[in-house]
């Protein structure tokens, strides 16, 4: 993999994304706050995704938990909204605000 190497596209169904993304964090390349569209990042991806262990490696690699999307979204609610609630209790255990106001427009 290359230096800015996009994480979110490990998020597909690849069988072994998983070690891909642990192979760009220990190389260096991964971009964990990276904005992609929307300024939604691979931990919005994941998290949205119910994906528990890639978002304890991009927690345990240092993506930022709070970080917000253009629509004010963050991770922690985006496990919330994909009733994904393991994902959602690793991200408070990350350090993510539960208290963080939101409204809802759906």
């Amino acid at each position: 993999m290359e230096l800015g190497a996009d994480i979110n596209a490990i998020a597909k169904a690849e069988p072994d994304y998983l070690v891909k993304l642990k192979k760009m964090i220990e190389e260096g390349t991964a971009q964990e706050d990276e904005p992609h569209v929307d300024g939604v990042t691979a931990l919005h991806v994941a998290a949205q995704g119910g994906h528990l262990a890639t978002v304890e490696a991009l927690v345990e690699a240092g993506a930022n938990i709070g970080i917000q999307d253009e629509e004010n979204r963050t991770s922690l609610l985006m496990a919330i909204k994909g009733n994904h609630g393991e994902v959602a209790s690793a991200l408070v255990r990350g350090g993510a605000d539960p208290n963080t106001p939101y409204v809802d427009d759906e």
